[in-house]
């Protein structure tokens, strides 16, 4: 069975161009979106460009409990996951106070809850199996990786690391 990477805003831009990537590569797909049309179409043209197995799943992650939903479909299909591309997000543009609470609500489900809560139960899940996990921010992008996050949408990765490096004086020897 090959490996396999679920990537979320797999519709269009950046999520769209790994799915083609990830495929011509050979590895099995799992898309999910809002979009159903145009991941059934990106679909196709996976499978009959690279011929690989490509599931799809039409997934509002901005809506509370649609991440845990998501993952409890997954496993009642059986589908393993490998790799986990947290790449959907949007932002909202504007003075603050001009933004609808409804908004806020939808992009911190998004952004946030929905980022995490896909990372800690695919992490859960491939300990289970005794997949190993790098801490190397090169690989942060394909694989949820202890104390890295990382999301398309915002192009940085957040990491436990100080805002400033020591200066060599300040090392311990």
């Amino acid at each position: 069975m090959s490996e396999c990477i679920l990537i979320t805003g797999a519709s269009r831009g950046i999520g769209r161009e790994l799915a083609l990537l990830a495929a011509s590569r050979g590895y099995s797909l799992v898309l999910t979106a809002r979009s159903g049309d145009e991941l059934e179409s990106l679909a196709q043209v996976l499978r009959d460009r690279c011929s690989v197995r490509v599931d799809v799943f039409v997934c509002d992650l901005s809506q509370a409990g649609a991440a845990q939903g998501l993952f409890e479909q997954l496993t009642e299909k059986n589908i393993e996951i490998t790799f986990l591309v947290n790449n959907a997000g949007f932002g909202a543009f504007g003075a603050s106070e001009a933004i609808p609470l409804e908004t806020l609500e939808r992009m911190v489900t998004l952004n946030i809850m929905a980022l995490t809560t896909l990372t800690q139960l695919c992490v859960v899940r491939m300990k289970g199996v005794g997949a190993e996990f790098s801490t190397w921010p090169r690989r942060a992008l394909f694989n949820p990786v202890l104390g890295w996050v990382f999301t398309g949408r915002q192009k940085r990765m957040s990491c436990p690391i100080p805002r400033r490096l020591p200066k060599s004086s300040e090392i311990a020897a």
